[in-house]
């Protein structure tokens, strides 16, 4: 049977209450309404914006996320998210803010709307991934945890599988870069097949997303031995999502 990380992860642990800062290093932070954080700098690699609505009653939340240039500050760019109430998946953004500060607001119109914000990679605060070790039987993720390991240089897979049929969402980095972004979401248990070309076209943000309980992401990524990191951003009702990384 496969090790299961019962690890404390982002939106399925309680947080202790931390003060806003201009100073946020990106680790998990419940942001209060009509407050703010700023991260400066971004790493330059592709990471994953983690974001939940924890609000009690039922607000509508929402986010507005402000990366600036550090180079030219007055080119700026904007993107607002929303944030559903009770809602007890947290929701992610993958984007590569190529070293810019990141300001991230909450935008809620009520009050008492707090959103927890991390900004989730490897080697990023707050982040303790366990060891994923190429072979089977792999490793159990719950919902909220995350693993790493390295890929051999040859071709490898990435297996993923929720036995249960839940819907599950899995989250990669790893690689050389392709347009400056170098990281991958998956879904499991989706109404439809889809994926890179020729495949049907995936749901915004996605990579591909696979109709029955499993999908294997093969891969080769030259000379080197490049890092893995992989996140299981399901809903803490989905249960645990299998990973097995293998050789080919």
């Amino acid at each position: 049977m496969p090790t299961r990380l019962n690890a404390e992860a982002f939106g399925y642990a309680l947080l202790q209450p931390v003060s806003v800062t201009d100073q946020w290093d990106g680790s998990p932070l419940p942001l209060e309404s009509e407050t703010s954080a700023s991260l400066s700098p971004t790493p330059t690699g592709s990471t994953i914006f983690v974001y939940q609505n924890k609000a009690t009653i039922n607000n509508a939340g929402s986010l507005l996320l402000t990366s600036v240039s550090t180079s030219i500050p007055s080119v700026s760019t904007s993107i607002p998210l929303t944030a559903p109430a009770f809602n007890n998946q947290a929701l992610v953004l993958i984007r590569n803010w190529k070293g810019n500060s990141l300001k991230v607001t909450n935008s809620s119109p009520g009050e008492n709307t707090p959103i927890t914000i991390q900004l989730m990679g490897p080697g990023m605060p707050g982040v303790s991934p366990a060891k994923l070790p190429i072979g089977p039987p792999g490793i159990s993720l719950a919902p909220g945890a995350c693993a790493q390991g390295f890929a051999n240089p040859r071709w490898m897979q990435l297996a993923m599988q929720n036995t249960p049929g839940n819907q599950s969402i899995i989250a990669l980095i790893g690689g050389p870069a392709v347009s400056g972004n170098n990281a991958y979401l998956f879904g499991i248990n989706f109404e439809t097949d889809t994926g890179p070309p020729p495949a049907v076209p995936p749901p915004d943000g996605y990579y591909a997303t696979s109709s029955s309980n499993n999908y294997s992401f093969q891969f080769n990524w030259g000379p080197g031995s490049y890092l893995l990191f992989c996140a299981n951003f399901s809903a803490n009702t989905a249960g645990d999502t299998t990973v097995v990384l293998r050789a080919l």
